[in-house]
């Protein structure tokens, strides 16, 4: 069921199922569309879910930004320091690994919605 009409949906829906995220890219070929599942769940249960899957995703994003900058900013401080340098070559290599795994930036909407909780 495809709908525009809360009232309506309201009333019927007991579960929903949501295609979230853009189409693959060719630097990102893993990610794209999912298919997000809500099941036993209201529409209004739903979008407050949703708020809360946005919320989340937007501390994540800010969360690994500000570990990102934390790291970047221990290698120059400490990179050609001796005494530091085994430290600032463990940090590189943390720093490659959070790169790898860092969500992608949220989209406008989802920051947007994500505030609506805030």
């Amino acid at each position: 069921l495809v709908s525009h009409d809360t009232a309506m949906l309201k009333r019927a829906c007991d579960s929903i199922a949501e295609i979230t995220g853009d189409a693959p890219t060719a630097d990102k070929p893993g990610s794209g569309r999912r298919l997000e599942t809500y099941k036993s769940c209201s529409f209004d249960q739903w979008r407050q879910q949703r708020a809360e899957r946005a919320q989340r995703w937007v501390s994540t994003y800010e969360r690994q930004k500000e570990e990102e900058r934390d790291l970047e900013d221990f290698i120059r401080r400490f990179g050609a320091k001796a005494s530091k340098a085994t430290q600032a070559k463990d940090r590189e290599q943390k720093l490659k690994r959070l790169r790898e795994e860092m969500v992608d930036r949220p989209p406008r909407d989802v920051i947007d919605l994500a505030a609506t909780l805030a």
